[in-house]
């Protein structure tokens, strides 16, 4: 019997899911630096977006001694612009409706 000679061969490549996930930390990087510059950007974006945004307190009045305050009003500075709150606990950041 004779053997046959092999003159020529195509070789098939497949991408499989072992090349997928090779190369996805690879894309993901470059994505990451990307956006990186435009991260303070997406957060303000963001920070619109929300339903509720952070609210800073800025200044208050309050009633009774040191120790045992009870609050009157509270002023907040967000992006809303100043907002009064009568409430009284008063946190140091309050979470605020666009007009309340």
């Amino acid at each position: 019997m004779r053997r046959a000679r092999v003159i020529d061969y195509k070789r098939t490549v497949g991408i499989g899911l072992g090349a997928v996930l090779m190369f996805f930390p690879k894309i993901l990087m470059k994505l990451v630096r990307l956006l990186l510059p435009l991260l303070p950007v997406i957060v303000l974006v963001g920070l619109f977006l929300l339903p509720k945004t952070p609210h800073l307190r800025v200044q208050y009045t309050y009633r009774g001694d040191h120790e045992h305050k009870q609050y009157i009003t509270c002023d907040y500075l967000g992006i809303n612009g100043v907002v009064k709150v009568f409430q009284n606990p008063c946190p140091l950041i309050l979470f605020l409706k666009e007009r309340e």
